[in-house]
């Protein structure tokens, strides 16, 4: 081999080592380089992306622009109710958002948040949650509109003289009569409550009555004639037995269905006239009548009416919904015995143990209340040993030997 061949082979080598230390360099660089940029990403993500929190918000009627003109993104939204209620991660659907808006309900200044997330359980939206910011934090109550949820919050606001308030219309399903009102709810200084019955809403109802008249004869007439008597009894200061005639009418059709429709309609009036014409058709020929007009007749206060109860948004707290009983009335209780953890019942307790829960007016009421609610129930345990005594009865203690 000559010396200009060795020459130019070991130029070559020597290239060819220079070239792969460059190459090793660039690759390592590049890694770097990489890496450094795959570590940055997220963090350029989630300055984009986290929310403002809404606490930081002003959410004052007269800031401008507020909240209602200039709503905050969703994600912030969601954010707040996964705080409100901590047992909802951002991975579970159930704190996807639907539908939200910032609303004047007339109290403290401050806005008021609507809010409706999507509800797992029936695949759609759910129900409408109303925060409010208060000087402790936030204040959630929970507002149930039909069994169907609800996918725009604006559909539970109305205005009524230049003022927004929440309002619950009735709703029907299929050809089901649920005969009813629109139900108006505003802030009462601590809380919301159902205020329909104020005088400064009668026009408003007027209007409505007139709406329900104004509907396609095919329209379930009875159902609509049925709203118009509980507005004009409960609203607008009608007698109490307001429709009487229209009931006793159906309750004597040929029909079975327009005679299980008199026995909702009676229980409605509920007045000591309708007792004995409900009281005639749990003897009815068609099994559906007499359930019906049974269910009717037990659970009615024909004698000694429940005391008014004022009727409120239910309050969250937590991931609670707090629950208001109404008052248990009747010289009639239907007691249940304990405990209630899923043990054995103690049918030897003393009665000042049992669960005093269903007042009846009467003895016979109380037996068929008894029996729709343990066939209702499953016949499980406590209804299925629940037992009829007089109030009188739990005025003192009485040891079950």
């Amino acid at each position: 081999m000559t010396d200009r061949t060795m020459r130019s082979q070991e130029r070559w080598s020597n290239l060819v080592a220079e070239n792969s230390a460059a190459a090793i360099s660039f690759t390592r660089n590049l890694s770097v380089l990489v890496a450094l940029l795959i570590l940055a990403l997220p963090a350029t993500s989630r300055a984009k992306t986290a929310p403002r929190p809404l606490s930081s918000y002003n959410w004052s009627v007269n800031a401008s622009p507020n909240l209602a003109t200039k709503p905050p993104p969703k994600a912030a939204v969601r954010r707040l109710m996964e705080q409100l209620e901590p047992d909802y991660g951002e991975a579970n659907d159930e704190t996807r958002i639907c539908s939200f808006r910032f609303v004047d309900l007339g109290h403290d200044g401050n806005l008021t948040l609507l809010v409706s997330r999507y509800d797992g359980g029936r695949g759609g939206c759910g129900d409408v949650y109303v925060v409010d910011r208060t000087a402790g934090g936030f204040q959630q109550h929970d507002l149930s509109t039909t069994v169907y949820g609800n996918d725009n919050v604006s559909d539970v606001l109305g205005d009524i003289d230049g003022k927004t308030y929440l309002t619950l219309p009735n709703y029907r399903v299929g050809n089901e009569c649920s005969a009813g009102y629109t139900r108006i709810y505003a802030w009462d200084g601590s809380n919301y409550s159902n205020q329909s019955d104020q005088p400064r809403f009668k026009p408003y109802y007027e209007q409505e009555i007139e709406m329900l008249k104004k509907r396609v004869p095919d329209d379930n007439p009875e159902c609509n004639n049925r709203s118009i008597a509980m507005i004009q009894r409960d609203l607008l200061g009608a007698p109490p037995n307001t429709g009487l005639d229209d009931a006793i009418k159906l309750a004597k059709s040929s029909d079975p269905l327009r005679r299980v429709f008199a026995a909702k309609l009676l229980a409605d009036i509920g007045t000591a006239e309708t007792k004995p014409y409900l009281h005639a058709l749990i003897s009815d020929p068609n099994q559906e009548v007499a359930d019906a007009a049974r269910r009717a007749y037990a659970f009615g206060h024909f004698e000694q009416k429940p005391p008014p109860q004022k009727d409120f948004l239910p309050q969250i707290v937590g991931d609670q919904v707090q629950t208001y009983n109404e008052p248990v009335v009747g010289p009639w209780r239907l007691i249940l015995p304990p405990p209630f953890n899923g043990a054995a019942v103690d049918l030897k307790a003393d009665y000042s143990k049992w669960w005093d829960r269903f007042g009846f007016d009467s003895q016979e009421q109380c037996e068929y209340g008894a029996k729709i609610l343990s066939k209702d129930y499953g016949q499980t345990e406590p209804y299925r040993d629940g037992k009829c005594v007089p109030a009188s009865t739990l005025e003192k203690s009485t040891t079950r030997s």
